[in-house]
């Protein structure tokens, strides 16, 4: 499974995150695992390597990176006010205690509006990280059969993905320039408001 692999290549070359410090990956990984946990049919977040995919991502889109960072420390500040401790240091019922007043966008208090805002936007983050890895292709494309075809499938996917987006992309630019071209042809004197 590719949960085994992950493992493996992770004690073969352990990971070292290029954005976050290691306080925050510590606590980026507690958090990802809670968003998403193992089950029986897949593997947690952490296994399908989503800390290193957000991480990836700090680093690709530097415009998340002033929320990220402060999203992460506005959770530890509140788990210090209701634990005592920073978030990753928290027992699970302290951690679900601190995510259960952040995880609803319906709760009315506003002092927690930008703690809300940031676990929606990192549960979101999260979600992308664990849907586009390539663990998640074993729980859809042939999980019988074993992580080398499953990996086959989801890479053939994303082939004819790419294939399709790229056609979109240059019909859609052939077309703007064939209405371009037709303006141009419209004299002048049909162009001035009236």
């Amino acid at each position: 499974m590719a949960a085994g692999w992950t493992q493996a290549a992770r004690q073969a070359t352990p990971f070292k995150p290029a954005f976050f410090t290691a306080h925050e990956y510590a606590t980026v990984a507690v958090l990802v695992d809670l968003i998403i946990p193992r089950d029986e049919r897949s593997g947690s977040a952490t296994e399908a390597g989503v800390p290193e995919f957000m991480d990836f991502m700090m680093i690709d889109q530097p415009r998340r990176q002033v929320a990220m960072r402060g999203g992460l420390a506005l959770i530890d500040r509140l788990s210090e006010e209701r634990a005592g401790k920073r978030f990753a240091a928290c027992s699970d019922a302290e951690r679900r205690g601190v995510l259960d007043e952040i995880a609803y966008t319906s709760n009315p208090d506003p002092s927690l509006s930008h703690a809300i805002a940031f676990f929606s936007s990192f549960r979101d983050l999260t979600a992308t990280g664990f849907f586009t890895s390539w663990g998640f292709w074993n729980l859809i494309f042939y999980p019988a059969v074993g992580q080398w075809l499953s990996f086959l499938g989801g890479a053939v996917l994303v082939t004819m993905n790419a294939i399709w987006f790229g056609q979109l992309l240059y019909y859609s630019r052939k077309e703007r320039a064939r209405i371009i071209l037709s303006v141009a042809d419209i004299p002048p004197e049909h162009l001035k408001a009236a």
